[in-house]
């Protein structure tokens, strides 16, 4: 019997049984809405455990980064004393200390990499599992899976829509549209790399207006929720805290629920999605070569400019400036004998005192 890989069977396979027929069609922004709301509540407690192994793994690692930079500075003695103010002096005297800090502080971030791959998996992996009895933390454990495909398209995304950024930034918005669902494809379809981007690309094209119509009606409520929220003014001290706690949850909540709703829209396309149909991706790869060509073009051209600049010359002509500015302020400044002349228009008294004054600012001066 033939193995079946793909580790979400029961959304998969649900959705590709589904028969394609051209009078299907999403469900209205009011149904999605609706059907993401009841999701979101009962999903949500895994959904703060998933976000909650996140910011431990995350802590944890930078946390411990840290007391290894501490640790060497005690155990290094040039590196002794490190502090904030100090620390260039010594990463620049101390080869060995900026060697153990930069490995410290790498391999937080990469592990803050890794997890942050497993949580978009896991995320989804907890909104697609029909066993309520599966746990948050193994459907974590699970994203792992996930690191390695999702690192590798996401450097091929990046570097299609960077590349299309230089068209100016509708190509680019335009590009992510159609790359927006290569997650949801990764861990539900079991797709890799390109498959993946095509798979999603296919989705978005079947169904291009529907897709960006919802999601342009959701932003705006939200937007429009967000406008309501900065809007309420609190009468005392407390309801100045209650207002501000309650626009701090509304901003992960809403975080949340966007990616419940970006799901659910995933789940209603891919359910009328027709494989059948050829997906072609030239336009993607004349799009981002272009992009790239201008940006070599952009790069070409700075590099000439900035080799033909004299920096020397640059620098020789603003001495000169700045010699010019100080020999004009010199000039303005009496001496020698205006000096005396100007003292001969006070009383001796007055003079003293000027003299005096005079001799404070020669001291302060030097």
């Amino acid at each position: 019997m033939e193995e079946n890989n793909n580790p979400n069977p029961t959304l998969t396979e649900a959705a590709a049984s589904q028969p394609v027929s051209s009078n299907q069609s999403m469900p209205s922004i009011r149904q999605l809405l609706e059907e993401s709301w009841r999701l979101f509540t009962k999903k949500l407690f895994k959904i703060i455990l998933i976000m909650l192994f996140v910011f431990l793994a995350t802590f944890i690692s930078f946390f411990i980064a840290g007391l290894v930079v501490i640790f060497t500075g005690l155990v290094l003695p040039e590196a002794s004393g490190v502090s904030v103010q100090n620390l260039p002096s010594i990463l620049s005297s101390s080869p060995l200390f900026l060697t153990v800090a930069g490995i410290a502080f790498v391999s937080a971030i990469v592990i803050t990499v890794i997890v942050s791959l497993m949580s978009q998996a896991s995320l989804i992996l907890v909104l697609s599992e029909k066993d309520a009895t599966v746990s948050a933390f193994r459907l974590f454990k699970k994203g792992w899976l996930y690191v390695l495909p999702l690192f590798i398209v996401g450097i091929i995304e990046f570097l299609i829509t960077f590349g299309s950024i230089f068209l100016f930034i509708i190509p680019a918005i335009i590009v992510s549209i159609f790359l927006a669902f290569t997650t949801y494809v990764i861990v539900l379809e079991n797709k890799r790399g390109m498959e993946a981007i095509k798979m999603s690309v296919g989705i978005v094209q079947q169904n291009f207006g529907a897709i960006v119509g919802r999601f342009i009606l959701y932003f705006l409520l939200v937007i429009a929720t967000t406008i309501l929220l900065g809007t309420l003014d609190a009468a005392s001290k407390e309801a100045s805290v209650l207002v501000a706690i309650v626009r701090y949850i509304f901003n992960y909540a809403v975080n949340w629920f966007g990616i419940v709703f970006s799901f659910l829209v995933y789940q209603h396309a891919r359910a009328i999605y027709n494989e059948s149909k050829p997906v072609s991706l030239t336009w993607i790869w004349i799009v981002s070569g272009l992009g790239w060509i201008v940006a070599a073009l952009i790069l070409f051209v700075s590099v000439r400019g900035l080799g033909s600049l004299d920096p020397a010359g640059i620098l020789r002509k603003q001495y000169e400036y700045n010699r010019e500015q100080e020999l004009d302020f010199d000039m303005d400044v009496p001496t020698g004998t205006e000096e005396e002349e100007l003292y001969q228009l006070f009383d001796e008294e007055t003079q003293e005192q000027l003299k005096q004054l005079q001799q404070q600012e020669d001291s302060q001066q030097i």
